[in-house]
């Protein structure tokens, strides 16, 4: 019996051993069968995480190289408060603030008094280093429970935004000298805005870096790039543990891109703007400046403005999306058709039945200004008579100057690379009333932008052609390469070159002696144009305002060798003189005469032109003779 004990004692051992090692043995495959995923989950969330690493967006410039816009490198202040309430972190953090043991700040305090008495210190580190109050951080670290004040024990809280690389640097060795865990001064890039002028064209991004308005949003596909990343993992300190590091996916940057705006002359044409806007206080002003033989936009702008720094004004670019009836800019149209048609000459005089007109099918009489007799059709241009531009445009009929209006580009977007860009409002001919050969013909029962009509402008300047507007000369890679060069881009002929070397030598008297753009002309230049003066539409009124009128001048310079085609729009003007040879036309001028000033300076003109000296381009001397350059 003696004999027997030992062995069953042996073979219970034995027996709760084996039992013991299968319970274990069942757990862990348990475990690593049933909960892996959950457990793995959980190490991750705590030790690992995806760092970005953003990718740096596309620089803007101007024609000449002048940065625009930009990345700039800064960095956010971010608190991890897992890592910041960290035991072993708190414990550090204390002993080395108050120059103890970590074993003494364990007796002296309790877990919950360690760690309220490591986020009040915390929180003055940081209030001194960011100039921010002590209780304002403070209060991001805890949240008041019926139990009292109680730690936050995850997430994350954004001190600071926008610090200059440097700062975050110096702060980034500041923490960590005072062994504070959790506090990561976070790599980030800001744009930045070389200037506030050009606003309207540039636009802007939104917190992201992503592009809202202007060329920022219209091109935000080639200007973002694509961040990259790098898994990391951290041990209980919030140090990266380098043995562990994981994928690293490097960032792509963004493309680069070389407008055509020519920054001096933006200068020249918002300061034109502010001025007409400050004398005339008008609702809206827009200016756009073109090189008619490529259909390079030079120079954008609009008033009212808006400030890029607080976000606040106007954020419509008129220049694209203020719908107008344009007036008797919109007469080079018909008069240009029936020179292409060959129907006219310019010495083809029409009866204007001395400025009154009624007639069968006409429900209302038409009206002159004057009581003009003849009129050659080159005057009735420079005279801007609306019953001869009516009979003029009789000879084409509706559905010939509705194909006309088309070819010319109007009643469709010109695709220039910007939002909200609208397509105008031109009626099918088979709608059109009794009445529309006549409004349509001197500018009315159309709606156009005013970089539509510039451009058409431009065409009737580049011998008949129309080109697409653009606004952007290149696209480079991160690298600086080419990755796109942009050449002209025809859309249309709507007239032959001869009609259109007849329309300009019409165009041509409207700013001489006579003519309805006399203030347009500029000394030591040549200049053409048109005048255009409508009432204004009310869209809530649906009708149109007495006493109120949008007045327009487009034209180019110089006559025989356009190198500049202008459009000035100034709705709704204050004051006695409401046309748009007493309002735009002068506008045109101040933006026209500085501006071919500038690019015979830079040796951009070579022709026959003389143009006077401008001191403020450093220059002496009364006049200067350059040549001009038929391209």
């Amino acid at each position: 019996m003696s004999d027997r004990l030992p062995v069953a004692r042996i073979v219970l051992v034995v027996v709760l051993l084996v039992g013991a090692f299968s319970v274990i043995s069942w757990r862990l495959v348990f475990l690593q069968l049933t909960c892996h995923d959950r457990y793995h989950s959980e190490m991750l969330s705590k030790h690992s995480s995806s760092e970005i690493l953003p990718a740096r967006r596309g620089s803007l410039v101007d024609r000449n190289g002048e940065l625009l816009a930009s990345d700039k490198p800064i960095r956010d202040v971010v608190v991890d408060l897992k890592h910041l309430t960290h035991r072993p972190n708190v414990l550090r953090a204390l002993a080395a603030f108050e120059g103890l043991s970590k074993g003494e700040v364990a007796r002296r305090y309790t877990e919950e008094e360690q760690l309220l008495k490591h986020l009040d210190y915390v929180a003055g580190v940081l209030s001194v280093s960011l100039g921010l109050a002590k209780e304002e951080i403070y209060s991001r670290f805890v949240t008041t429970s019926k139990n009292g004040v109680v730690p936050k024990a995850a997430g994350e809280a954004v001190l600071a935004r926008g610090l200059d690389e440097e700062v975050g640097e110096q702060l980034a060795e500041y923490f960590g000298a005072r062994k504070i865990r959790g506090v990561e001064c976070r790599k980030e890039m800001s744009r930045h805005y070389a200037t506030p002028r050009l606003g309207h064209v540039i636009g802007f991004v939104d917190r992201k870096r992503v592009g809202i308005e202007g060329v920022e949003g219209a091109l935000d596909s080639l200007l973002g790039g694509k961040n990259g990343y790098r898994d990391v993992s951290r041990d209980g300190r919030g140090d990266e543990i380098l043995a562990f590091r994981g994928d690293v996916v490097e960032p792509r940057h963004g493309h680069s891109i070389r407008l055509t705006i020519d920054m001096r002359i933006q200068e020249i044409t918002e300061d034109a703007l502010d001025v007409v806007y400050a004398d005339v206080t008008p609702r809206k002003a827009m200016a756009v400046v073109v090189r008619p033989e490529t259909g390079e936009i030079l120079a954008m702008a609009n008033r009212p403005d808006f400030d890029r720094s607080v976000m606040k004004g106007n954020f419509r670019n008129h220049a694209v999306e203020a719908l107008y009836e344009p007036g008797s800019t919109f007469k080079i149209v018909a008069i240009g058709g029936v020179l292409d048609r060959g129907l006219v000459s310019l010495s083809t005089r029409v009866f204007c039945h001395n400025g009154y007109l009624r007639e069968p099918g006409l429900p209302s009489p038409l009206k002159d200004h004057h009581p003009y007799g003849e009129l050659t059709v080159a005057t009735v241009i420079s005279k801007s008579s609306n019953i001869g531009t009516y009979k003029l445009a009789s000879q084409l009929g509706k559905d010939s100057l509705c194909d006309y209006i088309r070819a010319f580009g109007f009643g469709k977007k010109t695709n220039i690379e910007l939002t909200g860009e609208l397509a105008g409002t031109v009626h099918p001919a088979d709608r059109w009333s009794a009445t529309s050969l006549s409004r349509i013909g001197m500018g009315y029962e159309v709606a156009v932008t005013p970089v539509q009509m510039v451009m058409a402008m431009a065409a009737v300047a580049n011998d008949g052609v129309l080109l697409r507007p653009r606004i952007v000369a290149a696209v480079h890679d991160a690298a600086g390469r080419d990755v796109t060069g942009f050449r002209p881009e025809v859309i249309s002929r709507p007239i032959s070159s001869e009609a259109a070397r007849q329309l300009r030598k019409a165009l041509a008297g409207v700013t001489e002696e006579g003519g309805t753009g006399r203030k347009a002309s500029v000394e030591g230049w040549s200049v053409a144009g048109k005048t255009g003066t409508s009432k204004r539409y009310d869209e809530d009124k649906k009708g149109y305002v007495e006493g109120s009128y949008v007045t327009s001048f487009v034209g180019y310079a110089p006559r025989d060798h356009p190198e500049l085609a202008v459009i000035v729009v100034v709705d709704d003007p204050q004051g006695e003189k409401r046309y748009g040879g007493t309002v735009a036309a002068p506008v045109f001028a101040e933006i026209v005469g500085p501006s071919l000033e500038y690019l015979a300076i830079r040796g951009e003109i070579e022709g026959r032109e003389t143009i006077v000296a401008s001191s403020r381009h450093g220059t002496v001397g009364n006049e200067k003779s350059v040549q001009n350059n038929s391209r």
